[in-house]
């Protein structure tokens, strides 16, 4: 809750009187040039702007009042509100034939809650970590699918970013001399009896298979060696 130098309520709108003179009508003026700057920079950038480029006007954030019931929406517009659901504030919105749909559920978008039909198909880039060595920690930010180039011994951390049923999929490749290998750090198990040794011919390439099962654990679930091979 924001406080400011004066409540704008009727009293407040009431001056500067007809009776005032001049000079308490200027302080008056100086005033209420005070409260709509206390009001507007609650979510509007504030500058200088004489002379100079600024963002003097462009919105900080948008801050919703937790309302208690959804809101008329006129027609031809749409309304964005929060509202509360079960303790927790959420965003929601609202077209003008009363269709209301909430975008929030406890920090998420209300879509990772919810079955949902794709109409098109959905991809996951493949982010190149570049050709490296050491210890690689693919961050789950940047997508679900990695390549990487080893040009040493390489150690896979647990994925930063990520939740539980996380699936990542990670392309190692060997560089011209190969030799290199594949471990995994103490975060990381796999199931019994699964070689997860790394192809090590000159460019050779496998795939392996990350799923995370809570915090900062994982499973390697399954290896795809030498993935050239012709079909």
């Amino acid at each position: 809750m924001t406080t400011f130098s004066r409540a704008w309520n009727s009293s407040l709108e009431s001056v500067p009187a007809n009776g005032n003179l001049v000079s308490q009508g200027a302080q008056r003026i100086r005033e209420r040039a005070v409260d709509v700057r206390e009001r507007l920079e609650v979510d509007h950038e504030f500058g200088s702007e004489a002379g100079a480029t600024s963002n003097a006007g462009y919105h900080k954030k948008v801050t919703f009042e937790e309302q208690a019931l959804d809101p008329s929406i006129p027609a031809d517009t749409i309304g964005l509100y929060s509202k509360d659901v079960a303790g927790k504030t959420e965003l929601f919105w609202k077209d003008p034939d009363g269709n209301v749909t909430q975008l929030t559920h406890l920090g998420f978008l209300r879509i990772l809650y919810s079955n949902n039909q794709w109409t098109a198909a959905q991809h996951s880039v493949e982010y190149d970590l570049g050709t490296t060595s050491g210890n690689i920690t693919p961050d789950l930010d940047n997508g679900q699918h990695f390549v990487v180039t080893l040009n040493g011994n390489a150690t896979i951390q647990a994925p930063t970013n990520s939740q539980p049923g996380s699936v990542v999929l990670i392309r190692v490749i060997q560089d011209g001399i190969g030799t290199r290998t594949v471990g995994f750090s103490g975060s990381f198990t796999k199931p019994a009896g699964i070689d997860l040794t790394a192809s090590t011919d000159p460019a050779a390439q496998d795939i392996y298979v990350l799923y995370c099962r809570g915090s900062n654990l994982w499973i390697v679930t399954g290896i795809h060696r030498d993935i050239l091979e012709a079909v």
